[in-house]
């Protein structure tokens, strides 16, 4: 009768054992999930902007988020599906940044980005209101007729929203 119970005992140590190690497998891939999810959704984007035809949406933020003349900025500009926020890859562009009709950065020569997603970095000169003028001319290695996005941007005082309004 003791062999009968050391026997039971084994057994249900087993059983624990491997419940503990299902268990632990379970954890870690209910921990996994949320790094394989971020990444599609890791960008929060000041503006989205299609371009003139429509082919492509154009998604920007800056670092710091209120881009001022003190400390140089990081344009985030990422190629976008169209209404998808999903990354397009393997984009040719042009970037300028404008300000009361001259010049502040750029034109680029014609660029390619693998990823689809670019870091600018500028220092900007004057507060106000700038124009950002994003062409492209290739998606996926196939030229295509010129398309842009222009988008606004408030230097050194409210954000501007995509439609032209100001935000705080």
């Amino acid at each position: 009768m003791n062999n009968y119970h050391e026997e039971n005992l084994v057994k249900h140590t087993i059983f624990n054992q491997e419940e503990k190690i299902n268990l632990l497998k379970l954890l870690f891939i209910l921990l996994l999930i949320p790094f394989m999810i971020y990444p599609a959704f890791a960008a929060e984007y000041d503006q989205i902007v299609s371009t003139d035809i429509g082919t492509l949406d154009v998604g920007i933020y800056t670092i710091p988020e209120i881009p001022n003349t003190t400390e140089p900025t990081k344009l985030k500009i990422s190629f976008l599906k169209p209404d998808t926020e999903r990354i397009q890859e393997h984009i040719d562009y042009r970037v300028s940044v404008i300000k009361d009709g001259d010049y502040v950065f750029g034109p680029i020569r014609l660029t390619h980005t693998s990823p689809g997603y670019v870091t600018i970095p500028i220092q900007f000169s004057e507060n106000g209101s700038h124009k950002i003028e994003v062409e492209v001319e290739g998606i996926l290695f196939q030229p295509l007729p010129l398309e842009i996005a222009t988008l606004t941007m408030n230097i050194g005082g409210l954000r501007t929203m995509q439609d032209g309004g100001l935000m705080d």
